[in-house]
């Protein structure tokens, strides 16, 4: 499986997720990791997300992550209201200046699962 982002092309050896998934921007500005604030100065957002499933996100951040850090932001899905996702990062990496990682949604209720699920097949089918 291929992913292209940033001109850049990830290649993944075997797809391990259950869940469809597809490139998702989002800029995530005042995120909370374990259980703390983090906040930029400059007001610049300190993440990005890069892709979403209704199992999880992966996001590029300018602060590193820990597999096993609680993360918590606000994710906003064209169409629908905003809804605070809280995750535990199962994977981290690194790629030129910034950190990868990748978390999976805890806590979320069906109705936000379906959000997520619908906003993913609506974007596969166009």
């Amino acid at each position: 499986m291929e992913s292209a982002k940033n001109n850049k092309v990830y290649s993944f050896l075997k797809e391990k997720r259950a869940s469809k998934r597809i490139d998702f921007d989002l800029e995530i500005m005042y995120p909370r990791i374990n259980d703390k604030n983090v906040n930029n100065p400059s007001g610049d957002p300190i993440m990005r997300a890069l892709n979403i499933s209704e199992a999880g996100i992966c996001i590029s951040s300018d602060i590193p992550l820990k597999k096993g850090d609680f993360l918590d932001i606000l994710l906003s899905i064209k169409g629908s209201p905003s809804f605070t996702a809280i995750m535990e990062i199962k994977w981290v990496g690194y790629d030129d200046k910034t950190f990868l990682a990748g978390g999976e949604f805890l806590c979320l209720t069906m109705d936000q699962i379906n959000t997520i699920r619908s906003f993913v097949n609506k974007s596969l089918e166009s």
